[in-house]
């Protein structure tokens, strides 16, 4: 990933609210309780719900061509328009009104410092809740998992899985100050590696299905 600043708090828009990314269990206990991700409300806990964590965690598919497609052609495929905001050096994000929860990155770098968002700036990453980034996660489980049993379940439907703990650099940007870096293809997608970034607890190193997460391509 490109070093982007050298600040101390990193901020994300959960449900309409600036949470610091670099306090986990906040930010997890806020989406949790946001009405938003009630499963009346939320179409993907809808989805969710039909599925059993035995089975194993997927990729949302929705991210699977998305994540390939830039702000133009993503932009033409929503009913709605979109209001992306420019977020600092060169990256703008915005909701997707189909993808619930999860926020998209768009990348406008230029050596010119012209940040201007174009139909062409491409998608660089997905941000949100674990839960809405992977299907699989029993519909309203709040339940901690060790990293390795997380990696246990993911294995189940992907291959090339690979991980490793990190702690976050005061001259980077990152997801939280202590997160667990995935690696993994998946079945139907076999030439391309996908990257989580996942926050994790910092006493025990423990993910939720809330966890904030990050997803891109692995170049």
């Amino acid at each position: 990933m490109r070093k982007l600043c050298s600040k101390i708090l990193v901020f994300t828009l959960v449900a309409g609210s600036l949470l610091p990314v670099m306090q986990p269990k906040a930010a997890e206990s806020r989406v949790q309780n946001d009405k938003a991700f009630a499963p009346t409300v939320c179409h993907s806990h809808k989805y969710l719900a039909s599925k059993k964590s035995q089975s194993g965690l997927k990729l949302n598919k929705l991210f699977i061509e998305d994540l390939s497609l830039n702000y133009g052609e993503i932009r033409d495929k929503c009913d709605e328009e979109l209001t992306p905001e420019h977020v600092g050096h060169g990256e703008y994000c915005t909701e997707i009104p189909y993808s619930y929860n999860v926020r998209y990155y768009f990348d406008t770098y230029d050596p010119d410092l012209n940040y201007e968002l174009k139909d062409t700036s491409p998608c660089i990453r997905v941000e949100g809740a674990l839960n809405e980034i992977l299907s699989g996660f029993k519909a309203g489980s709040t339940k901690r998992m060790s990293v390795k049993s997380f990696i246990k379940l993911l294995k189940k439907n992907n291959y090339n899985v690979k991980y490793k703990y990190r702690k976050g650099e005061l001259n980077s940007y990152y997801v939280a100050e202590e997160f667990e870096e995935v690696t993994f293809k998946t079945k139907k997608s076999s030439k391309v590696t996908y990257c989580l970034h996942i926050g994790v607890s910092s006493k025990d190193k423990s993910v939720s299905p809330y966890s904030i997460t990050w997803l891109f391509v692995k170049k």
